[in-house]
């Protein structure tokens, strides 16, 4: 082969792996394919396209964004970027992009301010960007073990097929659709997103109040996806089912909108007289009955965490906080103070039949990442973390939770108060 057609063939072959994103990247692992569908409809303008693009810009230049890429075992994901419209109406801007260096990101940022935008109108179909963003994974030889369709939008689905059939069936089919929906013009769109949007393991929704508030929650949206293992405090600030690195959770739940939470002073901790393998039946049966006696968060004797009820929910536990009775505990600066009302109540399992026995190693590595996931979300002070045996009297033979109500203090830096120390009985 002459000289010149080496070089013509080798450039066609460049020219290929870019456009497909497959020739270059034959069974390439990478951690994660993220699709990023933007919402180019009706009611997004000039000036408000134009915010979105830039805030996906600035998100990708953010050093945060390669420290996130480089966290995970391939160092590398798989990305690609859609506009979308009404039903059938979808334009693939960004084609599948390798990034795992500073350059290849460079890149990917060069080609989503050289993509013009495609669609102008045609309603709102939440269901057709799912479907089409569906369809893409099937376009690249990148490998992953988790596929996100990431779904931006400033409206509910008003085209199409209902946005629920179109989600379900990309969840059958083993992805994972977190949501940024901008509230700007619909306030209620949040709640909307988590209702009939997100799904899938792990999945989760970050609103945006505005289109100027766009490119930080775009940027705290994508870290949450790409970093193997996130700050706490950013997984605490989004709704749905969130992965909270190092912790297998179960979500009977899932969780809201962090604002409407009810406002949550305290954490209690108790420990059930159940065998190991009980937590999982108390937060099933609280998960279907909220204000059962019970808790809003059970933790296994191997670690599992079950969220059962919804942040808005207030069961039934720490009823003795009501009762004086220094008799046996001075809880006389919790009295009336830590309540059902205001506390989360976490139940550890397995201390059954000897009540006496400490949690399990499992639970005591879980409970160090719950603790400061609690505090993040809630803004719940070190000094607020309870034993149910500080605030109430409940068993002569052991200190119910004082042992793990101790580690969160540690944990969280402070100190154990003074009415840890139970009276003896008379």
């Amino acid at each position: 082969m002459l000289p010149a057609v080496r070089r013509r063939s080798r450039m066609f072959a460049a020219c290929l792996a870019l456009l497909c994103g497959v020739a270059s990247a034959q069974a390439q692992p990478v951690d994660l394919q993220l699709v990023l569908a933007v919402d180019t409809s009706g009611s997004v303008d000039h000036t408000r396209f134009e915010l979105q693009k830039q805030g996906y810009v600035a998100a990708f230049r953010n050093p945060r964004i390669l420290s996130a890429i480089q966290s995970g075992p391939s160092r590398a994901i798989a990305v690609t970027m859609t506009q979308w419209t009404g039903p059938g109406l979808q334009a693939h801007v960004v084609p599948w992009t390798l990034l795992d260096s500073a350059d290849a990101i460079r890149g990917f940022v060069a080609a989503i301010e050289d993509a013009p935008r495609q669609l102008h109108f045609g309603g709102t179909s939440i269901s057709g960007a799912i479907d089409h963003a569906a369809s893409l994974f099937a376009s690249t030889s990148y490998k992953a073990g988790r596929r996100v369709i990431d779904v931006s939008g400033d409206g509910a689905n008003n085209r199409g097929r209902p946005a629920e059939t179109a989600r379900d069936e990309a969840v059958a089919a083993g992805l994972v659709i977190n949501g940024l929906p901008i509230t700007q013009l619909d306030p209620d769109l949040a709640r909307y997103y988590r209702a009939s949007v997100i799904g899938g393991e792990g999945s989760f929704a970050l609103a945006a109040e505005s289109y100027e508030a766009f490119g930080e929650a775009i940027l705290k949206k994508l870290i949450l996806e790409i970093a193997a293992a996130p700050a706490v405090e950013d997984i605490a600030r989004v709704a749905g089912t969130p992965r909270i690195p190092g912790l297998k959770v179960v979500y009977f739940s899932p969780l809201g909108d962090p604002a409407e939470a009810r406002r949550w002073k305290h954490v209690i901790v108790h420990q059930t007289e159940g065998p190991a393998g009980s937590a999982r039946n108390g937060a099933r049966a609280q998960a279907k009955d909220h204000g059962r006696r019970g808790v809003m968060i059970w933790v296994e004797a191997d670690g599992t965490v079950y969220w059962a009820t919804p942040e808005t929910a207030v069961p039934n536990h720490g009823d003795g906080a009501n009762r004086k009775d220094s008799k046996y505990v001075d809880n006389a600066a919790t009295y009336r103070k830590v309540t059902r009302e205001n506390s989360i109540g976490v139940e550890f399992a397995g201390n059954y039949p000897d009540v006496t026995r400490p949690a399990t190693a499992e639970q005591v590595r879980a409970w160090s990442i719950l603790a400061r996931f609690l505090q993040a979300r809630y803004g719940i002070a070190a000094d607020r973390f309870f034993a149910h045996n500080w605030i109430d009297y409940k068993d002569a033979r052991y200190c119910e939770g004082c042992d793990l109500a101790r580690q969160a203090r540690a944990l969280l830096a402070a100190p154990e108060p003074p009415l840890a120390q139970a009276a003896p009985a008379r």
